[in-house]
């Protein structure tokens, strides 16, 4: 029987609550729709231009902030888990 592996009921990825980070790095240059930021700490992070503020160009020194949105993620968690969850009983009701 075919079957997709489904986590605990309440299961959650571990996520710190309030984990963020936080660097700056350089717009390198633009092409076309997109920035190359050169990081300070190393490494590029190419970034989709309609995310940069006005008035950031090539040579603009920029702070970046990644945070987990832990509410969100568990949100997303859940909701796969219940797709999984619809596509498992779509199949057992096909045989």
């Amino acid at each position: 029987m075919w079957a997709l592996p489904q986590p605990e009921e309440g299961w959650r990825l571990p996520l710190p609550d309030a984990a963020s980070r936080v660097s700056t790095g350089t717009v390198d240059r633009i092409e076309g729709e997109t920035a190359v930021i050169l990081l300070d700490g190393g490494g590029r992070l190419l970034l989709p231009l309609a995310l940069l503020t006005e008035g950031a160009a090539e040579g603009s020194v920029l702070r970046i902030e990644i945070a987990v949105d832990a509410e969100e993620s568990a949100a997303r968690l859940d909701r796969i888990r219940d797709l999984r969850r619809e596509l498992l009983e779509r199949h057992e009701s096909d045989d």
